[in-house]
């Protein structure tokens, strides 16, 4: 069994990438989160094996009185970062999974943003 945590930036261009690995996965989960020094926490975390591809994201803002939050699951993503941008959710990263290869993992790159580092953890 192999296994490999390591970080990735999905930067422009959008499209096709391969993260290489050096073997073929069968899971893998990307993980991606605030930069820091930003007014909102925001978070996703994805998942894909062959079959099936999941992802979670939330942001969250400390307003007067208390903390405002907001989540959503996005089909067909493994990586779906929001920022609030001139008071709208907008996605500022969104990455789809697109197959296992002999060597790593091919994603699709829809919203590419290079100033946050992925983590992905793979494993056969």
């Amino acid at each position: 069994m192999s296994h490999v945590i390591g970080t990735v930036t999905l930067g422009s261009p959008t499209g096709l990438t391969t993260v290489v690995l050096g073997f073929q996965p069968i899971a893998c989960r990307l993980t991606v989160s605030s930069k820091g020094g930003e007014v909102y926490a925001h978070m996703s975390i994805g998942a894909a094996d062959a079959a099936n591809t999941a992802v979670f994201n939330s942001i969250i803002q400390d307003t007067t009185g208390g903390k405002s939050t907001q989540g959503a699951a996005t089909q067909g993503r493994v990586v779906s970062l929001y920022e609030r941008v001139s008071g709208t959710l907008t996605e500022v990263l969104g990455v789809n999974f697109d197959s296992f290869v002999s060597n790593g993992v091919r994603l699709n790159i829809v919203v590419p943003h290079s100033g946050y580092q992925v983590m992905l953890e793979a494993w056969n």
